[in-house]
Formats: C-alpha cells, structure tokens, sequence
C-alpha cells in the first residue's frame, strides 16, 4: 500500500460513515448560543485602561444643519479649451498618462525613509514627467522633498496673494501577486481598448489626476499664460501608506514658507467627483475627510507539533474569532446634524428626484436614524458616509504547515465618522473585544497595558503614525468655494454642487495648518473611473480629458481677482460650530442578539446534502492486527547480547558527545514549506551538515557507503557478512522546523547557539527534533566500529533532508532506492523517530513504542472577493472576516474523540491495568468497553495529548491576507492540518468539514469551490482544496509479537531495567510513511526519558544530556542485540 494521491475528480464518498456524520445538532445550536448569553451577560460597567492621547479635533465650521448652499452661477475666465477635441492633443495625452502607469510606483506599508531602494522606480516616473512636460520642468520651479517628493512652483506676479496648492500622489496601492491574473489586462500595460479605457493600477488613483494638473499647467505655458497668483503642485509619494515619508515634509516646507493660513486653498483627490443621481449631474466637492485609525491585533502562544494542538485553538483561531467578533459587532451607522450626506440629500430635496416620502424625511431630524438604517443597508458607500467603517485588510500567522503557530497578527483600518473621533473608536473596540479575550483565558494587552507579558496574550494597539481626527470641515459660504463650484458648473452644465465628504484619506491631513479651504474632488465622471484599489482598475479617455479641462479652466478662474471678490449669487446661511468629538450610539442588545442567532437559522434551514464534491482515490485501508486491538502484549526478557557500554558514566565521551549535539544543532538546517527541490538555494545549509558529520565522525565515513539521494538526503550502508539477511533500517532527518522572527526573541538563548547550560540541557532549534536522534545514531556507529564490531546483518542509515515538509523532496526517493534495492518486503524493521519514549506513568516507568501512525490531510482555504478601497468595504466583511468566520467555525466543530478497539491508546490503557499501579475501579473501566466511550472523553478533556491519541485534530497553521493596509483584500488564504485518528480516513475527515464549512459559506451568499466543483470562478468565492501531497491514510498496525518486536521490547527493557514495554501511536507524521512496502515491521520511538525533551516546534525546544546519552547507548546495544537476534 502507498500514500494516498492528489485528489481526482470529486464524487460522492461511496460509505456513509461515523466520521462524515455532520456534528450533532444539539452542540451546533449550543455552540452558536453560547456567544450571545456571553455578550448580553457581560458586564457593562468594565471600563478599558486610559487612551492614548490624540490631537483636540478641529472646531467645524459648517453650513446650518442640513442646508443646501446656494448654487453659484458658472463661472468662465479667459478663453475656453476642449481637449478632447483635439485628436492629435487627446493621442499625446494618452500615451502620457499610459507611460505613467506603466512605471510601477507601488508602496508598501513596510517601506523605510526615502533611502528604501523600492523607492527608486519614482526616479522613473520623475524622469518620463520631465520629458512629457518639459515647459514645466525647465520654467517652473521644481524641487525634490525627501527625495522623491515634487514641490512646482509656478510663482505668479503678486506675491501678496496667498498661493493655490494642487495635490495629487505619484504612489499607487500594490498589485497582490496572487491575483494578477485575475486582470483582463496586464496592470501595469496601460492597455486602451477600442471603447477608450486605459487599463492598469493608477489610472484612477491618482495619475490620472497628477497628469491632469501637469498637462493643465503645460498647455497653459504654452499659451503664454502670466498668473497672478502663485500655483503650487504638491506630490507625495507615499500617500497609500500615510504619507508620512514624503507627504507631510511638502507640507511642512508649505508652512515654513507661507506660514499657517498662508495658503488660499487646497484641492486634492478624492472619491467625491461628478455623479448621475436623484435624477441630477450632482457634483460633490469634498469638505470634509473622515478620520482614521489602523490597529494591529497580536496574538501570542506556545508553539509545538501540529498533532498536538495545546486546546482546541490556535493563536491563528483566536485571531480569527477576534477578527470575527469584530465584523458581527460593526458601528451603527447614524446619519445627524453636520453630516455631508445630510446637506447632499437637501440638495437632492431641493433639486432633483426624490419620493416624497424620502424628501420629508431629509427634512425631519426625528426620521433621520430610521433613514440612516434603510439607506445603510441597501448600499455600501452610503454606510461609509454615515458611520465609522471597519476593514481587516491583514492577516498573518504561521511558518509552515506542521508546526503550530506562536504568533498571530491582524490589522484593521477604521475609517472614523466626520463627527466621531479616534478615542471614541478604540474605547469601543476595546469593549467589543475584550469579553472574547476573556472567554479563552488570555491576558488582554491594551495598548501597552501588559506590555510584560510575552505568551498567552492577546495585544491590542494602534499601528503608528495611523491615527488622525476626521478634519475641519471647509466653508460653503465663501470665495473659495465659489470658485470650486463656479468652474465645476462650468465644465459640467447644469450641474448640481454639492458638499460632499472624503471617506478615505488624503494627503490634506497634513496640510490642516495651511488654510481652512481644503477639496478633495476628482473631476470626472464616476462612472468613467473604475475599481479602485482593486482588479481592472480603468480609466476612460475622455475622464482624463474632462480632468485637464478642469485644471486648465480652475487655474484661468483665478484671474478674476483675489478670492475675497469671487462671486457668489447669493450669501450662503450662516455658519453654526459642532463638537465634533460626540461619540456615536452604542450597538444595541437587541440587533447584537439577532445577529449572533441569525446562522443558527442558517445552518438549521441549510440542506445536509451539499457533500457530494470528495476527492476519489482512497486508498486501501491496513487492518488492524487480528484481535489485538485491546490487549498488552507479553513482557520479553531484557536482551543483551554482546559486551554493554554505559557512555553515560564516562566523563569524557559525556563531554565529546555534548560538543558533537551542539555542532549540529549550530547549522540552521531549516525547512520551508515553499522550499523547491534539492536545487534551491535554501538547501545549501545541509551541505554544511553533511561536511561537520565526516569531519565529526570520520571512522563511519570511512567505514559505510555513504551515498546521496537528492543532492542532500543520506543513505549510510554498513554491509554485514550474511548477505541473506534482510536489512535494518535506522532513520532520522535532517532539517529543522524554523524559527519565526517575530519569535526569535522569546528564546531563553538564541535558538541556534546550542546553549549549555549548568543543568546540562543543550538549548536549540533541532535538540529535540530530531538532531538528538541523528547524532545518536552516528555515535553509536562510530563505537561499534572502533570496538571493530562487524555486523552479521547489513544496518543502514537513511536520513532525509524535508521531513518537517512532508518527506516528497529527499525521503521519498531514499524510499524507493532502498526498495528497489532490497525489494518488497525486503527490509526486517525500520526504526525512526517519534512522540512516543520512555516515561514514568501509571506509578511505572512506561515505554511506549509507536506500532502505528495517523493519517494526515492538509487543506487550504481561499476566499476571493473584489477589493477596492478600505474606506468601502462590501457588506460588513472583507474576504479577510470572511477566512477568519471560517475558520472559527472550524474550530467550534472538533472532531468527537472516541476510545476504541484498534486504537494504540487502548493497548497502553490495557498496560497500565495489567501491570501498572493504578486503583481497581479505574481498571475495571479500562477492561469494560462499555466505559470506553466516557472514559475517552474525559480523557479528552483533561490532557491534550489524549485528545490528539483519541481523535482527528485540527490545526490551524497558516493564514494570510491583503497586502496593505489601505486597500480591500482581494485574496485571503488559511492552510489547515490534520492529523487523522488511526481508525478513521481521509474521505471520511474531507466529508465532515465539507459539511461544517457549507452553510457558512452559502450564509455570506458566496459560490463554494468544494474539491474543484466550481473551479471556474474566479471571484465571490470560496475555494476548499486538499494541499497538493499532503493526503495520506493511517498507516498499517505494526505486530506485537514475533521477532521484531522481541528484540525492540528486549533492548528496552535492558537499556530501562523493569520498564513496561507496551504500544502506542504516532500521533504526528514521520518519513516512515514512504517505507510501507519494505516492511510491516515499521517502529516510531525516541529511546530517551520524555520528561528530558521539551519544546518540540516551539520557543525554547531543548534537551537534557543524559537523554542523548541514553538515545546513544539504546542505538549501540540494538544494533549490538541484532547479532543474536533469529528473523529472516
């Protein structure tokens, strides 16, 4: 039998079976219940620690609440221009915006100073402006802030008017490498289609807009234009990640020059722009910008082996129910006096379309609530007006697949409502979430509250730089804005201005100390600017076209005179000031409860019939041994054959055994999962090893055969005289599990030192897994060869370099080599590491030898959903929210864990009643099977370890998601393992989480790819799917009795005087797995006391000596043994 295959064309599983019965509905019920008694019953008086401190929000200055301002007529100075009526002007206007977006001036959130060499493409967008626009480059005065932002100056002829500043951001939102084929067109092509879109990232935000003024100020040079106020063009390059690289040093060079207030106006980009609605053109002029804060969520705990989850929950499932409780608790959306969209709608009441129904209730403050929540929740960018809008737009957990994770991390991006502010929406975070926190026993680290604690902690702060108050607001009542809105009703006839506000960010937020008069406007028809921040951003010709027209007209507006004497037809009303810092309502019990039962009637109505998509190819399943599913086998005699050798005793071989365990563990012989074949570089460590190993232990490489399979693995042959005899078969691997960064510094000393301490353990990456066992076996071939022993049987050595990545790269081949070698069953046993070893329990001392091995299955999770702009997120949820509700309702269905014949556990149990120490009722139960299945589950819920031995676990090992912090994730992904019970399948464990996973997915109204059954969707989706290799059934049962095992339970009660010698189960995975066809002989055991070997795959992994010392002397007595030993 071989390891199960990839998994082919999906088809119902063929048995229904007791492992792919969906998860009893009582406990489902109970499980979503248990939430909303927790959250009603928690106490509202607990209170968060202190706030950090923000700066005091600006005083509004506003229109009276929910006015309209008066509609000022157009306004046309000097001669009139239609680029987009020029064909040859239209052709060089294209190709220079196309040039531009071809230049990928991406930023990311991790950047450094300007220093940062990513930031050196902007060298090329500065090159290709300088000769698109040479009257400006060669005419204006052009300097360079931080590098690689751009300060023109166009000085006019009266100093004494204050200057007009235009903004635009040379940077564009990264494109996610994992959907760039989702594009139509390549984005960074700058393709222009026959209907005259240019597609690619950056035509919409904002090089559309930068070009616009740039091509403005050009063709006014070229018609000699003289102007009278000085014009500004102000770009950053960071604006997508804050601005505070580039941005904010602009504008501070602003103030230093001019002095605050020294500049008559701001206009930047925006998402207000020309719109068709309420069956008006309505132009909306940003003069408000919301406020923001991002915080970072940390979740910190124990690492280990992924068959032994420490509880039901990750670090990566606490983090994604953290994330959950935050998308099932979003704001309430509030629409009240001061809002943008309040003084829109009265503009739609006064002008346009409106039912008489919603015209009345603009104009009712009573109705405004209920309003609020009938708009909110019909559309996404009307709930980004009205309230603080959340997005998790980051998530990352994990190293690899087989390890559990240490560290988690989430970030958020709140966009904060006009009239709210940054402390009002962390106290209310803080409240939403610590209730959840509590709930899994971890302490809470607000904002630095327990910055001590460095496990088993959840860590809430606010990333830097991230926080800022929602803006003053710009009048509506005076020059400026008459200006603004006299151009716009120029080049847009007939057109409605309206106040509007800002729901991302912009640049202006560092500008605040300038002027008062801050846009943010894009002027262009929305519908010819698409999908921001996300997949086929576009542009259409003719919206750049209307962009450059607009500039070219606004900086000719400027000419009617100092901005005092604009015209106005009419005074705006007067003005009234707002505290902006009124927090807004709380999220009401009674919406909370509804929302946390909602997928109870969800997943009540949902059909159990959606498990028909299961990957084919199982298998056959191994027996077990006949009738020895729940017995202990007979004790052997200790056996000692051949002189004994106590290194443990001898000081000095004590020493040189220290020292030969610390060289290896120095060589940082990791493995990724993402890690190619031999041929990657990652690999050349290994080279290093095999380098110390002949230098270290010259006498076995001078002695064996020692071959390389795979560039790295190790395959040591030790010829014996009888040619005959079959073979045995000593393995350990290799490569280490890594060592994640963000946890390198939790080491007691660093993990790769090789520490040893006064206690004599040796700390580092690798003592305990398996590096221990690889130089065992090393020291005790190399004292058989100087007692020049000569083995009558052949004794190899197999060593892969990938075991921690699932064998598939080196042991796999070492497999096959030593099959085609010696044939089927051509091996006597195989004997490789594992969990199971000696230890004192059940008043004795206890070893555990593994006779079997769980299956395994690793699968993968994708969410993939538009992305866009995180001041927008689609309904309440990002494809992160979405990942994280996923996986949290993973971990709310574990599998049942079940004591019964067959399962190794019960061998030990059966053990311990017959020779251990243990009270008479306790074996009474042991030997009753009618008490098997309550004496498993309460052996479940108190140790973690029986839980791993009873049932399937589950592990959540690897997420990721998004790409930065201000843009929508287009694609979230989490990677699960499991480790199958030994009684169980593949099919079996596929089945059950098809059925858990279906009604949440069909509840967030998503397409589910089950095993490939929609694979042709490529968005709104989510894509369940078995990791390529990862697949593999419980291994067969290795026999009891025979010569084999006399000969492993012999040694080891020799090397352990009086120890029971029993079975038990591999509850992880080892390269064993390939060698099914050698033998039915296959053992997993790590000859050394347990309590000696700490921190598998985690913080702090360590050994004590004297468990090497005695991994060293059972290797040399077994093989020792092996010359009396009768088997084929």
């Amino acid at each position: 039998p071989k390891p199960a295959s990839s998994p082919g064309p999906t088809e119902a599983p063929k048995n229904s079976t007791a492992e792919a019965s969906a998860f009893p509905l009582r406990y489902a019920v109970l499980a979503l219940l248990l939430p909303v008694a927790l959250w009603l019953y928690y106490p509202a008086s607990s209170r968060p620690p202190p706030l950090p401190t923000t700066p005091a929000a600006h005083p509004a200055v506003i229109p009276e609440a929910a006015r309209c301002p008066a509609q000022v007529n157009p306004l046309n100075v000097g001669a009139d221009w239609h680029p987009e009526d020029d064909a040859a002007y239209k052709h060089q206007a294209v190709e220079r915006l196309r040039d531009a977006v071809r230049i990928r001036t991406e930023a990311f959130d991790d950047m450094g100073g300007p220093e940062d060499p990513r930031f050196e493409i902007f060298f090329e967008l500065h090159s290709l402006l300088e000769s698109a626009y040479p009257r400006v480059f060669s005419s204006l005065q052009v300097e360079k802030v931080r590098r690689h932002g751009l300060l023109i100056t166009w000085h006019g002829s009266d100093p004494s008017l204050k200057p007009v500043v235009l903004m635009a951001h040379q940077d564009v939102v990264p494109v996610d490498a994992v959907t760039a084929s989702r594009w139509t067109h390549p984005p960074f092509s700058a393709h222009l289609d026959e209907e005259g879109w240019i597609w690619g990232r950056g035509t919409t935000d904002c090089k559309n807009t930068l070009l616009g003024a740039l091509s403005a100020f050009e063709k006014l040079l070229e018609d000699g234009h003289k102007p009278t106020r000085t014009l500004i063009i102000s770009s950053g390059a960071d604006e997508e990640i804050g601005g505070t690289r580039s941005a904010k040093y602009i504008a501070e060079r602003l103030e230093e020059r001019y002095g605050r207030g020294g500049v008559a106006f701001i206009l930047d980009e925006g998402i207000s722009a020309i719109d068709q609605a309420y069956g008006l053109t309505l132009a909306r002029l940003g003069i408000a910008e919301k406020g923001a804060v991002s915080i970072k969520l940390d979740v910190f705990t124990p690492g280990g082996h992924s068959s032994v989850p420490l509880g039901p929950h990750t670090s990566i499932g606490i983090l994604a129910k953290l994330v959950t409780t935050l998308e099932e608790n979003p704001e309430l959306p509030i629409m009240r006096e001061g809002s943008p969209l309040l003084t829109e709608l009265q503009c739609a009441a006064d002008y346009g379309q409106l039912p008489p129904a919603l015209k009345a209730s603009v104009r009712d403050p009573s109705r405004w609530e209920a309003l609020s929540r009938q708009m909110s929740a019909k559309d996404n960018i009307i709930r980004a007006f009205i309230g603080t809008t959340q997005a998790v737009d980051l998530i990352h957990g994990g190293v690899k697949i087989n390890a559990l994770p240490e560290f988690a991390t989430a970030s958020a991006n709140y966009r904060i409502n006009f009239l709210s502010s940054v402390n009002a929406t962390l106290e209310r975070l803080i409240t939403v979430l610590r209730p959840t926190v509590e709930s899994f026993n971890l302490t809470f680290d607000v904002l630095g509250s327990h910055a001590d604690i460095d496990n088993n902690v959840v860590r809430f702060s606010v990333l830097p730089t991230t926080a800022h108050e929602p803006a003053p607001l710009t009048p509506t009542n005076d020059a400026a804005w008459g200006l603004m809105a006299g151009t716009t009703r120029h080049i847009w006839e007939g057109a409605v201005v309206t106040p509007s506000g800002m729901i991302g960010g912009t640049d202006t937020k560092h500008c605040w100390n300038l002027t008062r008069n801050i846009f943010r406007f894009v002027p262009c028809s929305l519908s010819l600017a698409l999908n921001l921040h996300t997949v086929d951003e576009r542009l259409h010709v003719d919206a750049h076209m209307s962009t450059i027209r607009f500039y070219y007209k606004l900086i000719q507006n400027l000419e009617v005179g100092k901005e005092e004497s604009l015209p106005l037809t009419a005074p705006a009303p007067s003005s009234s000031s707002l505290e902006t810092t009124r927090t807004p309502s709380s999220f009401s019990r009674r919406i909370a409860a509804l929302a946390l039962l909602l997928p109870v009637a969800s997943w009540l109505s949902y059909p159990t019939d959606a498990l028909a998509a299961l990957p084919v190819g199982r298998p056959c399943r191994h027996e077990l041994a006949s009738g020895k599913g729940a017995s202990c086998p007979t004790q052997v005699d200790p056996l000692n054959v051949g002189p004994d050798w106590l290194p443990e005793q001898d000081d000095e071989y004590k020493k040189l055994a220290t020292e030969r365990l610390q060289g290896a563990v120095r060589i940082r012989t990791e493995s990724f999962d993402d890690m190619a074949g031999p041929e990657d570089p990652r690999f050349e460590p290994f080279g290093n090893l095999h380098t110390y190993l002949e230098s270290t232990f010259p006498r076995v490489y001078s002695t064996l055969q020692v071959e390389k399979v795979q560039k790295y693995g190790l395959l040591l042959t030790w010829k014996g005289e009888d040619e005959g005899l079959k073979p045995v078969v000593l393995m350990a691997h290799q490569d280490t599990v890594p060592v994640p960064a963000v946890t390198e510094d939790r080491w007691t000393y660093p993990p790769f030192d090789a520490h040893l301490d006064e206690k004599g353990w040796i700390w580092g990456r690798g003592t305990a897994d398996c590096k221990n066992t690889l130089i065992g076996i090393f020291g005790a071939l190399d004292k058989l060869i100087e007692e020049g022993h000569a083995p009558t049987r052949t004794i190899i050595l197999s060593s892969g370099f990938d075991e921690e990545i699932g064998g598939s790269r080196s042991a796999k081949y070492l497999a096959s080599t030593l099959e085609e070698r010696y044939g089927k069953d051509g091996v006597a046993w195989v004997l490789d590491e594992g969990f199971t070893g000696v230890d004192e329990a059940y008043g004795r001392t206890f070893a555990r030898f593994g006779t079997a091995e769980k299956g395994a299955v690793s699968i993968k999770l994708d969410v993939l959903t538009p992305g866009g702009h995180a001041s927008v997120p689609r309904r309440g949820h990002t494809g992160i929210g979405i990942l994280a509700k996923l996986v949290s309702v993973l971990e709310e269905h574990p599998d049942v864990p079940r004591l019964r014949e067959g399962n190794p556990l019960l061998g030990e149990l059966m053990c311990a009643a017959e020779y251990g120490e243990v009270d008479r009722k306790w074996r009474r139960r042991v030997k009753d099977p009618k008490q098997w299945k309550k004496l498993g589950r309460e052996m479940a819920e108190e140790d973690d370890i029986k839980r791993a031995y009873l049932s399937t676990t589950q592990a959540t090992d690897l997420i990721h998601g998004g790409v930065k912090i201000n843009a929508l994730p287009e694609y979230a992904s989490a990677s699960i393992n499991y480790r199958i019970d030994f009684l169980s399948s593949v099919n079996a464990t596929l089945s059950r989480l098809l059925s858990i996973l279906a009604p949440t997915v069909k509840g967030f109204n998503l397409t589910f790819d089950a095993y490939g059954s929609h694979s042709d969707i490529e968005n709104d989706v989510v894509r369940l799917q078995v990791i390529e290799g990862s697949q593999i059934e419980p291994a067969p049962i290795t026999p009891t009795e025979g010569t084999a095992w006399t000969l492993m339970a012999g040694t080891t009660r020799h090397v352990w005087k009086d120890a029971i010698v029993g079975p038990s189960g591999m509850v992880a995975n080892t390269d064993t797995k390939y060698s099914w066809p050698l033998t039915r002989n296959i053992y997993r055991f790590v000859p050394a006391s347990l309590s000696l070997i700490k921190d598998f795959h985690t913080v702090d992994e360590r050994i004590h000596i004297d468990a090497h010392l005695n991994g060293i002397r059972f290797f040399y007595k077994l093989l020792r043994n092996t010359e009396g030993w009768e088997a084929p």
